[in-house]
């Protein structure tokens, strides 16, 4: 969604038709980019990264559930390589931090939580019992 917002942004549209959101459908599957997640939640990658692979993240999201879980795991096990261990909750702040958010609204959390569970998926972290801790 942000990606075609961003694109229907530099001709200057502000609605996303169903006529354009079949057309970018089209494209985006002619360009033979990597997908992760689903739904409305699709994240697209480049041809040469390896979502499973990726090993930095980006600040500065507007919205939160802009952020790939994928990165959100890396923010997580860079928080817990300084802390070693946290609550799920005390996790999901110092990950709200890093990445700019003061307030902890639902999808900010909602965002946060899909990267705590990607960090546990991809090995960088393990819950015991509401704590995360490195691996």
């Amino acid at each position: 969604e942000q990606l075609c917002r961003r694109v229907l942004s530099m001709w200057n549209i502000s609605r996303i038709g169903s006529r354009i959101d079949v057309h970018f459908t089209m494209l985006f599957k002619q360009m033979n980019l990597k997908i992760t997640g689903n739904g409305k939640e699709q994240f697209f990658w480049k041809e040469n990264q390896i979502p499973a692979e990726y090993m930095s993240y980006r600040v500065g999201y507007s919205v939160a559930s802009d952020i790939a879980p994928e990165e959100v795991s890396v923010a997580v096990k860079e928080i817990l390589e300084n802390q070693v261990s946290l609550s799920r909750e005390d996790l999901i702040r110092e990950v709200a931090h890093i990445f700019g958010y003061t307030r902890l609204g639902t999808i900010v959390v909602a965002s946060i939580q899909r990267g705590i569970d990607k960090a546990i998926e991809r090995r960088f972290a393990r819950d015991e019992d509401g704590r995360v801790s490195l691996v």
